[in-house]
Parts: C-alpha cells; sequence; structure tokens
C-alpha cells in the first residue's frame, strides 16, 4: 500500500487552468474597454440579455447574430450558443452566452476581443426608453446595435 501511495504521488499532474469571466458590456462600457484577470487564467467572454417578459427575450434570440472575434482573427458567429431563458430576480427574464476563448493568459500577457450583437429586425426590451421626457420605448435594430470591444490583462 505504502509503494502504491509513492508512486501516486510521483505521478506528474497536469495543473489546471483557472477560468476568467470577462463580461462585453461592463468591460468595454464600464471600465473603458479594459480587464484584468490573474496570471494562468483562461478567458472566457461572456453576455447577458434581459427582457421584461419571457416572449421578449425570445424575440431577442431569434432576432440576434453575435459574433466574436479575439486577436484579430476571424469572426466567429456564436449566435447558437446562449443558453435556454431564465427567469431572474423581479419578474424579469434572460438568457446569456459564454464562449471559452481557448486562450490562457500569463503574467503580462493580454488578448484583445470585439463582441457584436446584431438584430435582423427592430424589436425592444420592454424597459429601456428613449428619453427619459417622452417614456416612449427604445428599439434596437436592425443592424449592428452593440459592439464591445475589450482588451484583456493577466496580472
Amino acid at each position: 500500500m505504502l509503494v502504491f501511495l509513492t508512486v501516486l504521488l510521483a505521478i506528474p499532474t497536469v495543473a489546471r487552468a483557472q477560468t476568467a469571466v470577462v463580461p462585453a458590456f461592463p468591460c468595454a462600457v464600464i471600465f473603458g474597454g479594459h480587464w484584468t484577470v490573474p496570471a494562468g487564467s483562461d478567458v472566457v467572454v461572456a453576455q447577458r440579455w434581459e427582457a421584461k417578459n419571457i416572449g421578449l427575450v425570445q424575440v431577442f434570440l431569434n432576432a440576434q447574430t453575435t459574433t466574436l472575434r479575439v486577436n484579430a482573427g476571424a469572426p466567429l458567429d456564436i449566435s447558437g450558443e446562449y443558453v435556454p431563458i431564465s427567469a431572474a430576480p423581479g419578474g424579469t427574464y434572460f438568457t446569456r452566452v459564454a464562449h471559452d476563448t481557448g486562450i490562457t493568459l500569463g503574467a503580462g500577457e493580454s488578448l484583445m476581443f470585439n463582441f457584436v450583437i446584431s438584430f435582423s429586425h427592430q424589436f425592444l426590451d420592454g424597459f429601456t426608453l428613449a428619453d427619459e421626457t417622452s417614456h416612449r420605448p427604445l428599439f434596437f435594430g436592425p443592424g449592428v446595435a452593440f459592439e464591445f470591444p475589450c482588451e484583456v490583462t493577466a496580472a
């Protein structure tokens, strides 16, 4: 038994990278296009869409084309990677997408991504207003509605 345990301890193990989920909208809009992850992180790009009711989230899923470009590579269509619709606190509904870039960043390394959502037709989310005066709803689309560029750096 002691020999078996000694052999097990001598077998090299494969170090697993930790996963760092980088939310596209906050990175691009709130943090000025820069996000820091721990060194050794496998970078996953994520985004969420929330709407007032389940039907409006389904309209989003039917109308959207979502692409992700990493390090100036070809845009990858990730439209089919959204998870099924779920209920959110407060009676709203959401879906989200998370795509593993396949890149693990070492200390001081970085990657650039551009996350783009385009729509085939016009629709709304049920709670975003066009302005604070008229209280008319804001319609998204058609065409490119959101573009979130981000540089991710490992520290």
